[in-house]
């Protein structure tokens, strides 16, 4: 390994100029090059984590969906359950559509949902 003017350690042919790694200097980069615990932990949490993600982006979904659909009831409690779904699907498009979004979007992923189970 090799040091270049500006201080950087490398590996390949020695350039014109450049000197050759201390020990302790090829030492300290390993070490640099190790992930921190914390690095580990979070690698084993995501790895726990990625045969649920699906089932937690449907569960946020529905939650979000459900959240929406109840706070918009309570400023309108002379409408159905309905009626409130149906005006919020009426916002597609404008600026408070993410009700519709995911909606759609839970729509959408249902028959695939089907093709897994039914593969189950």
């Amino acid at each position: 390994m090799w040091i270049n003017q500006s201080g950087h350690m490398y590996i390949g042919d020695r350039a014109q100029g450049d000197r050759e790694s201390t020990p302790e200097e090829i030492a300290a980069w390993k070490l640099s090059r190790q992930p921190t615990p914390s690095q580990q932990a979070i690698s084993q949490i995501r790895a726990l984590e990625a045969p649920f993600e699906d089932d937690l982006k449907k569960i946020q979904r529905q939650t979000i969906i459900a959240l929406l659909l109840k706070e918009s009831m309570a400023m309108a409690p002379q409408l159905t359950k309905e009626q409130v779904h149906a005006y919020l699907m009426a916002q597609a498009g404008k600026s408070g559509d993410g009700y519709a979004k995911l909606v759609a979007l839970e729509e959408a992923v249902k028959p695939y949902r089907e093709q897994i189970k039914a593969g189950a």
